[in-house]
């Protein structure tokens, strides 16, 4: 007669709940880094879309956070006209430096109005997991670092 026996199968179990236990954190850390990555490259994206955007009208285009924080999405526009809308993000926080805490414009010569913007993106859930920031300087263009924004950010509310 072939076959498991009663102990085999429990070493079995035993031997994939350890390696289980071990796996869902690394996992977990995995996926929180992957989000914390996609939204800091949809939010440099869409500063460049704006920055672009603003280049080649000749215009004022603004990157607004939706509602009161940069979690809640973005929306790239032309005055009142929407060019592209970021939707919500779940168990990330943002932060941003003063000047960017309601939006950042771009003027037709593609440099930010006011002064130096930064929004640090950081994941809620896994605190192993690196921040991300996206500066902008003021000739405009966005680049991101692994690191703290070295602009002093405020939490959202």
């Amino acid at each position: 007669m072939t076959g498991f026996t009663m102990v085999e199968l429990m070493v079995a179990i035993a031997v994939a709940g350890i390696l289980l236990g071990i796996g869902v954190p690394s996992y977990r850390s995995f996926v929180a880094g992957q989000r914390i990555r996609t939204a800091t490259s949809e939010l440099n994206y869409a500063l460049l879309q704006a920055r672009s955007e603003a280049i080649k009208r000749n215009a004022a285009v603004t990157v607004t956070p939706a509602g009161s924080c940069w979690q809640a999405g973005w929306t790239v526009s032309v005055g009142s006209v929407a060019l592209a809308a970021q939707g919500a993000y779940r168990d990330l926080s943002f932060a941003a430096s003063s000047s960017a805490t309601s939006g950042v414009t771009f003027n037709g010569e593609g440099r930010i109005d006011g002064s130096d913007a930064a929004i640090q993106i950081a994941s809620r859930t896994a605190r192993d997991v690196s921040s991300r920031c996206v500066a902008l300087d003021l000739s405009g263009l966005p680049s991101t670092t692994t690191t703290a924004c070295r602009l002093s950010v405020v939490n959202c509310p």
